[in-house]
């Protein structure tokens, strides 16, 4: 048998090998699936830009040989045909069990004859029940749901700082404590809640605080009691919607006497209900808005706010003062403003205020104007709208001498009474008849 030489078997070797490296280097050139799928509009993009084949002319697509693909969805599978909505009882407890977890606290609850003293100072609900007693601690003690105190149940908290802290929260039900603090989210009083001092409040020491970015919601048979003198400050926004806030003198700018009553940004807003400060109050920071309901001031009015807006209700003092100063950006469009004139004290137009009405009435009532020195102020010019003189009054002997008054509804003189210009500008029409008082330019 004839032998092979050794050379030849070396040269069928190398073109094996060589033939080897080729099919590795085209196999390597050749694109790598993606682990992953690509984007809907990357492929639209691709099909618009692709040049079509020639006619006649076949596509030819290579793939890489022995690539695994795994492509996975960007998406979740759509439900099954037997899926089924989940179910508002089950949304519920979801949503309890979210709540739940998200907070720490825990309750305290009081059941019928029984005490419940809390572990903690930081607490979620409290509630009392019939017979029951929360025991709060001295000092600080932190709420972050809410306070349901049942008829009979009673919450000692007479030396505790209440600080309510949590995003919405109710009130409801009878309580007292020596200092709340509301902080953050919106609080809702449904029953009687409030403080219990009686001194004056000095400054940093009031007995209650509503935080900026807190709103306080009085509801329909919710009160609120501050018996106090400064003993509240209003950083957030306090609306009074059907219930009532009570509460003794109130601070302002200029003032020292206690706590700051309404800090700059502040709103109060009157829904319907009551506002009812039984001493002198002073608005100023706050922004006051009345669209049906009540303001009223057992006492002076030494500044109206910021800005005042009436589209209904009554804002008034009474008969423990006189003062009503009008003050900043008033615009009433609806309802009444009743001025409580006490000799010297009556309405002022602040030098700084803008005072343009177009609807509603300013009635000035009370005790006549006798000497000089009473009777409406006009630091400013200012548009009235029906303007009723059921007091005799006159323009005051300070007002600007550039300053006018303008009367853009009626003006009505009770009989009986007199309103005096005293040469200053008022402009208004008025027909003099047996059944009204007398204009006196």
């Amino acid at each position: 048998m004839k032998h092979t030489p050794l050379w030849i078997g070396i040269l069928a070797l190398w073109l094996v090998a060589s033939a080897g490296g080729v099919w590795l280097a085209l196999a390597t050139d050749a694109p790598r699936a993606s682990s992953k799928a690509l984007e809907v509009s990357s492929l639209d993009e691709a099909a618009r830009t692709e040049s079509e084949p020639l006619e006649h002319q076949e596509r030819h697509v290579v793939l890489p040989m022995d690539v695994e693909i795994d492509v996975q969805p960007d998406i979740a599978p759509a439900k099954t045909a037997d899926s089924q909505p989940e179910d508002a009882e089950a949304a519920d407890k979801r949503q309890t069990k979210t709540n739940e977890i998200a907070s720490s606290r825990d309750d305290t609850v009081a059941s019928e004859g029984k005490t419940a003293i809390p572990e903690r100072r930081q607490i979620h609900n409290v509630e009392v029940r019939n017979g029951g007693t929360v025991q709060l601690p001295s000092g600080e003690v932190s709420i972050d749901g809410d306070l349901t105190i049942a008829e009979g149940g009673q919450l000692s908290a007479a030396g505790t700082t209440i600080v309510l802290d949590g995003e919405n929260q109710t009130i409801s039900g009878t309580a007292t404590a020596g200092k709340i603090i509301m902080r953050g989210g919106t609080k809702r009083i449904s029953g009687t809640f409030g403080t219990q001092s009686t001194a004056n409040a000095d400054p940093g020491k009031a007995q209650l605080y509503v935080e900026a970015g807190t709103t306080l919601i009085i509801e329909k048979g919710g009160k609120w009691n501050t018996p106090n003198p400064y003993g509240f400050q209003i950083a957030g926004d306090l609306v009074i919607d059907g219930g009532e806030f009570n509460c003794r003198f109130s601070n302002g700018n200029g003032t020292d006497r206690g706590e700051e009553s309404w800090l700059p940004g502040s709103t109060l807003t009157i829904c319907s209900g009551k506002f009812i400060g039984n001493g002198d109050a002073d608005f100023s920071g706050a922004t006051i808005t009345i669209h049906d309901g009540a303001l009223e001031i057992n006492d002076d009015i030494w500044n109206s706010g910021d800005a005042l807006n009436m589209y209904g209700g009554t804002m008034r003092n009474t008969t423990g003062g006189g003062m009503f100063y009008l003050s900043g950006n008033v615009n009433i469009r609806d309802g009444k403003l009743q001025v409580y004139q006490n000799y010297t004290r009556s309405l002022r137009f602040a030098k700084d205020s803008s005072v343009y009405c177009t609807g509603g009435e300013i009635s000035i009532n009370g005790s006549s104007a006798t000497s000089d020195d009473g009777g409406i102020l006009l630091a400013s010019s200012a548009t009235v709208p029906d303007l009723v003189i059921n007091a005799s009054t006159k323009i005051h002997k300070g007002s600007a001498t550039d300053a006018f008054l303008s009367v853009s509804g009626d003006l009505k003189i009770a009989k009986g009474q007199r309103f005096e210009g005293k040469g200053f500008k008022v402009i208004a029409s008025y027909l003099q008849t047996q059944d009204q008082g007398e204009f006196v330019p």
